[in-house]
């Protein structure tokens, strides 16, 4: 079964997939040089070839225009400095990645809804996890932002609501992993508020 969507881990690992900042937007073509780039850096296990890749990447950043590509050399390096287990300055890349999406994007909102957690400022973490929901309400044959949704009311503590949305969802569509989720729900909120918990350790220990 393929594992569902968490969005603390996509804060940290984000998707080197991920590439286009509007939607709308055409997926990014790539020649072959970037191609080769991109693949060679997310298989590396060498941590002097990382760096040099997380370099390469600042070079590319400083010299690159377009939004579009801009996000994705943001996400390579958010991933680069993952595997070396730079937690924090994974964080803060991306949210120089964050800052490029519309402000309404569900990405950004949760993004900011993490830095306002982290800041104790729970008025301001709720409101944007309630704004998230409700752009993912704007696309409700989405089954990605279905289980947003469930994800964005368990970490506001609304047990019920996390169950409906993917219960409604479930009545006249198939989701693995919704169906998963729904059926498991205690495991689903246990992964979801461990999540969160890992994440802010991370990000207030790490030297």
């Amino acid at each position: 079964m393929r594992l569902f969507r968490l969005f603390l881990i996509l804060v940290i690992c984000a998707s080197c997939k991920q590439t286009v900042v509007n939607k709308g937007d055409d997926t990014l073509s790539y020649n072959v040089e970037s191609e080769e780039f991109t693949n060679s850096s997310c298989m590396t296990e060498d941590t002097i070839i990382v760096l040099k890749d997380i370099a390469k990447c600042d070079s590319l950043i400083s010299l690159e225009k377009d939004n579009n590509m801009l996000f994705m050399l943001y996400q390579q390096k958010v991933n680069l400095l993952t595997r070396i287990g730079k937690a924090r300055d994974a964080y803060f890349e991306q949210g120089k990645a964050m800052e490029l999406l519309p402000k309404e994007d569900v990405r950004r909102l949760e993004y900011e809804a993490i830095g306002a957690y982290l800041q104790q400022d729970l008025n301001r973490y709720s409101q944007l996890l309630n704004k998230a929901i409700n752009e993912c309400k704007k696309e409700p044959y989405d089954a990605a932002m279905i289980l947003n949704q469930a994800t964005f009311y368990t970490l506001l503590d609304n047990d019920e609501a996390s169950k409906a949305v993917m219960e409604n969802y479930l009545k006249d569509n198939d989701d693995e992993a919704i169906s998963y989720a729904y059926e498991d729900y205690p495991h689903f909120k246990k992964q979801i508020l461990e999540g969160r918990t890992t994440l802010i350790k991370l990000l207030q220990t790490e030297d």
